[in-house]
C-alpha cells in the first residue's frame, strides 16, 4: 500500500473491500500547504485542493508516472527546482523543457481535483488593520486565519454538492508556525480535527504545495514591479477551479468597516 493508501484506511477503520469502494466514491479530502512566514516573506499563503479518495490515488499514481518520466524523485520541492538547485542541476537553463513538466503537471492536477481554495494575508496590511479596527478575527495568527477560510471555503464547496462537513477530511502539512491555534480553533468551530501529516509522505499535497508556491512568488514579483505573471501561475489560475481571497489593504478595509469597531471609538465608549 502506498502512503495515500494507508492513510485512508486508517481513517475509515474499514477492511471490507465492497464498503470501502463506496468510502472511496462518497468521502472527499482536502490537502493544505502554506507558503511564507513571518520575518522571511511579506505575505503568506494557504491553499487547498479537495477530491474523492479516487481521484487522489489516480493523482498519485499519475504524479508517480509524470515524475520518473522526467527523471525527477517525489516530493518536487519548488523553490529548488525553479532555481535548479541541487538535484535540480539539469533543469537550470532548460526552459522549454521546465514549462513543458509545468503543462503536464497542471493537466494532472486539473484532471484529478474537484475545486481548489488559495486564501493570502499580506502582513503589514494585517497589522496596520490591528492598529485601526477592533476585531476578534484580527487577533489570530495570519497561518490560523488562512488555514480558516481555507476550511470553509472547503466547506462551502461541499454544503453545494449536498456533502456533510463530516465527509470531508482536511489534512495539513505539518510544521507550519501557529499550527495547534488553528487546531484548537478549529475544533471549537466546527467540531474538526483536521490530520497533520509530513509533505514526503503524501504526493497529494504538490498540488497545494505547487500552487502557494506560486502565489507567494506571484506578489513578491508584483511588489517588485515585475507585472507579468510565471507561465505556470497563468496557467493555474487559468485552468483550475479557484476560490482566491487575498487580504491586503483593500480587503481588510472591506471587512473591517464591515463588523469591526475603529479603536478610536473604542477608547471613547
Amino acid at each position: 500500500m502506498t502512503p495515500l493508501e494507508h492513510l485512508f484506511s486508517a481513517i475509515w477503520l474499514n477492511h471490507n473491500p465492497h464498503k470501502k469502494y463506496v468510502l472511496m466514491a462518497t468521502t472527499y479530502t482536502a490537502y493544505f500547504d502554506a507558503s511564507g512566514q513571518p520575518g522571511d516573506s511579506p505575505v503568506t499563503f494557504v491553499v487547498g485542493f479537495v477530491s474523492s479518495a479516487t481521484k487522489w490515488l489516480r493523482f498519485e499514481a499519475q504524479w508517480h508516472a509524470l515524475l520518473k518520466a522526467n527523471r525527477l524523485a517525489p516530493p518536487l520541492h519548488m523553490t529548488d527546482f525553479t532555481n535548479g538547485a541541487p538535484p535540480y542541476e539539469a533543469w537550470r537553463e532548460n526552459t522549454d523543457k521546465k514549462q513543458a513538466f509545468f503543462k503536464n503537471a497542471i493537466r494532472t492536477i486539473k484532471h484529478n481535483i474537484h475545486q481548489g481554495v488559495v486564501a493570502g494575508i499580506v502582513f503589514r496590511d494585517m497589522k496596520q488593520a490591528r492598529r485601526q479596527y477592533e476585531m476578534p478575527l484580527l487577533d489570530v495568527p495570519p497561518y490560523v486565519w488562512c488555514a480558516m477560510i481555507g476550511c470553509k471555503k472547503i466547506m462551502d464547496w461541499g454544503k453545494r454538492h449536498g456533502l456533510s462537513p463530516a465527509q470531508i477530511e482536511f489534512v495539513f502539512e505539518r510544521g507550519d508556525q501557529h499550527q495547534h491555534i488553528f487546531e484548537d480553533h478549529c475544533f471549537k468551530k466546527w467540531a474538526i480535527h483536521p490530520i497533520i501529516r509530513s509533505k514526503t509522505s503524501l504526493l497529494a499535497f504538490q498540488p497545494a504545495d505547487m500552487l502557494a508556491w506560486e502565489m507567494r512568488r506571484a506578489y513578491i514579483d508584483h511588489e517588485s514591479g515585475k507585472l507579468r505573471l510565471r507561465v505556470s501561475a497563468y496557467r493555474m489560475y487559468e485552468q483550475l477551479p479557484l476560490f482566491l481571497g487575498l487580504y491586503d489593504q483593500e480587503g481588510f478595509t472591506k471587512l473591517c468597516q464591515k463588523i469591526g469597531k475603529p479603536r478610536n471609538y473604542a477608547s471613547v465608549s
